[in-house]
């Protein structure tokens, strides 16, 4: 989901994308995730995405966002290895 200002959605204009999913390996509550350390947390994340595309500046991929919302659909392919 894209946030601008607080808002949902983005500002008309070319932007540089960067797309990241990931699942968690052991359910924790949320209790027990208020000790986790960064370390414990990526440890316990599933990467769904090959890793060049959770930085804008290594994925590659842009986008421009038209103030017809009709207009603002995107469609990544995505290659290379999580």
């Amino acid at each position: 989901t894209m946030v601008t200002d607080g808002r949902p959605g983005a500002l008309a204009g070319s932007y540089k994308v960067t797309i990241r999913a990931a699942r968690l390996i052991k359910q924790y509550t949320v209790q027990e995730q208020m000790h986790l350390t960064p370390e414990q947390v990526e440890a316990n994340t599933e990467h769904l995405t090959p890793t060049k595309y959770n930085n804008h500046l290594t994925s590659g991929l842009t986008a421009t966002v038209s103030d017809d919302p009709s207009a603002n659909e995107y469609g990544f392919k995505l290659e290379g290895q999580l």
